[in-house]
């Protein structure tokens, strides 16, 4: 058993590497060159591996370390300036497309469990792929980004409650909840979070910092292990879900002052060990049934997309952002979860759904996973496109009464993004008597700043009609400060077309962004990574005795020929 075990781990990881090399050249993420493995290995693709219950012990210590990475990703940081996207726009878009997709279900004469479990699994994104996705493009500053990040944090933590459900269902009739059967779950809830509370409270914190003052990183690491898997044994024990334990020793972890360091360490393991969950999801996918269920898979997979696209992008709109931000977030959203896999076999196992239920949702949920990086690449020029579209639709009214403010300003500035360094440029510029005008896309943001009577105009800059609102034609000076890249390039194409003499100065965070934005038309650009650089170096310089006047001197230099170019 042991060496037919290491062959299909061999064979895995033998057909893996090309493909997952594949994916990656064509800017896919890893998960789909997995996925695809499985499909390709296993007993619907060339039945390299026929058995795929030889690996599914290592595919549940993979989706273990991943619930528990996930775990320890959350802290109070996560919730911090994302609090209402969290608890409005992700509590909204859960609910309303869980209950789409059960609506849709019970039309379709399932069952009300069967359609509970298709709602769960519409309901969640995929947050791995999305956060690669958006790491990997240098979006998570993006409105977009930051909106899409927020939900699928609510997501993730809305994973808990359905495990905890489906786990319940699985044991009884849903009608027994109706009595006094509640009382058990409840009481089992209730002892699992008092005694994962005693443990954190008086024992992990001491035993981590124990272990740490050792030194030992073979046994730190043994001890994140045994505590993913440890705790997902007890969960499971309690007739839970294993991988739900997984994800509570992760959050209790996140905790305490050891969460980094936690993430440094268990995260090679986790991208590995996780590679084998993802190539298990992928030998569950039938070609063959795809193929002789093309027009029932496929209309699943469109009415999921189409489903998902309405509720995000609606919810996202109520909220006050742009349409935009909202169609660019509907598509990063668009996508069914790799957790969605994992409600679907808990299901199985424990007979809430039939094996041709269960093959069905695992084909939608695996080709909405592989079509999800292409909806994702063409997100941000749909966005675009469709704010184009309907730019100047609506808000006119609230436009009106800041007009008659700004249309008598000459002279003056426009800061366009009002963030932490949009509000340093401001005060800069009251402190200098010099007016400005803020345009600013996050309307709870925007809110607070005109009821604090500045001026301020809510809305994209890229916005012909909103720049020219803010007195683009008569003003001095543009200070691009969203940290959105494209966002800024295109204010800047814009304002450029639109004031050819106006000054421009925009911010960029990599250097390899500077020269883009010196050709869409920007006087100056000031380099995040190269101005940090010189702070450091001025304090490295006097540290090692350089003459301050010489410091400055040089810093001066750099300076004046732009921090962005000098070197």
């Amino acid at each position: 058993m042991g060496e037919l075990v290491l062959r299909d781990v061999l064979i895995i990881f033998a057909v893996a590497i090309p493909v997952v090399f594949i994916t990656h050249r064509l800017n896919l993420p890893s998960i789909v060159g997995f996925l695809l493995t499985g499909v390709l290995i296993g007993p619907y693709g060339f039945e390299f591996i026929k058995d795929s219950a030889r690996i599914d012990l290592l595919a549940e210590v993979g989706v273990a370390l991943l619930l528990f990475h996930v775990g320890l990703e959350f802290s109070a940081g996560n919730f911090k300036g994302l609090k209402k996207i969290i608890l409005g726009c992700g509590v909204a878009q859960v609910i309303l497309t869980l209950l789409a997709g059960m609506g849709f279900a019970l039309m379709m004469k399932w069952s009300v469990a069967q359609s509970f479990v298709f709602g769960c699994a519409v309901s969640l994104s995929s947050t791995a792929i999305i956060l690669a996705f958006l790491s990997y493009k240098r979006w998570f500053d993006s409105p977009a980004g930051r909106i899409a990040t927020g939900i699928t944090i609510l997501q993730d933590l809305a994973i808990v409650p359905m495990l905890v459900t489906i786990a319940f269902l699985s044991e009884k009739d849903l009608s027994l909840y109706l009595g006094v059967a509640i009382l058990i779950p409840l009481a089992k809830i209730f002892s699992l979070f008092v005694i994962l509370w005693l443990i954190y409270r008086y024992l992990l914190g001491q035993a981590l910092h124990q272990v740490a003052r050792i030194g030992s990183k073979e046994l730190f690491i043994i001890i994140l292990i045994g505590l993913a898997l440890g705790f997902g044994y007890f969960t499971q024990h309690l007739g839970l879900s294993f991988a739900l334990g997984a994800f509570l020793a992760g959050l209790m972890v996140s905790a305490t002052p050891f969460r980094f360091h936690a993430l440094s360490e268990i995260a090679p393991f986790r991208a590995c060990i996780s590679g084998l969950f993802f190539v298990s999801l992928g030998m569950l996918i039938s070609l063959d049934f795809i193929t002789q269920n093309f027009v029932q898979v496929g209309a699943l997979v469109l009415f999921i997309l189409f489903i998902k696209i309405i509720i995000v992008g609606g919810v996202v709109i109520l909220f006050g952002y742009p349409i935009a931000v909202a169609t660019t977030t509907a598509l990063l959203l668009s996508s069914i979860c790799e957790f969605s896999f994992l409600l679907v076999r808990l299901s199985l196992k424990g007979g809430i759904v039939e094996r041709d239920f269960f093959d069905l949702l695992i084909a939608v949920s695996g080709m909405s996973i592989i079509i999800a990086p292409i909806l994702m690449e063409f997100s941000t020029l749909v966005g675009r496109a469709f704010g184009g579209i309907f730019a100047g639709g609506g808000g006119k009214r609230e436009y009106k009464e800041m007009e008659e403010k700004t249309k008598k300003l000459s002279n003056h500035a426009i800061i366009c993004g009002f963030g932490p360094l949009g509000e340093t440029i401001g005060r800069m510029l009251e402190k200098s008597g010099i007016d400005y005008v803020i345009v600013e896309l996050n309307p709870i943001r925007a809110k607070r700043l005109a009821d604090a009577k500045k001026k301020v105009f809510i809305g994209d800059g890229a916005s012909t009609e909103l720049l020219s609102h803010s007195g683009i034609e008569k003003a001095k000076l543009l200070a691009i400060a969203v940290p959105d890249y494209l966002n800024a390039l295109a204010v800047l194409r814009q304002a450029r077309r639109m004031n050819e003499q106006i000054t421009i100065i925009t911010r960029a965070r990599y250097r390899d962004q500077v020269e883009s934005l010196y050709e869409a038309g920007a006087d100056v650009v000031v380099c995040e990574e190269l101005e940090a650089g010189v702070e450091m170096g001025r304090y490295v310089l006097l540290e090692v005795g350089v003459p301050e006047e010489d410091i400055n001197r040089f810093i001066g230099e750099v300076r004046s020929f732009g921090s962005a170019d000098f070197f």
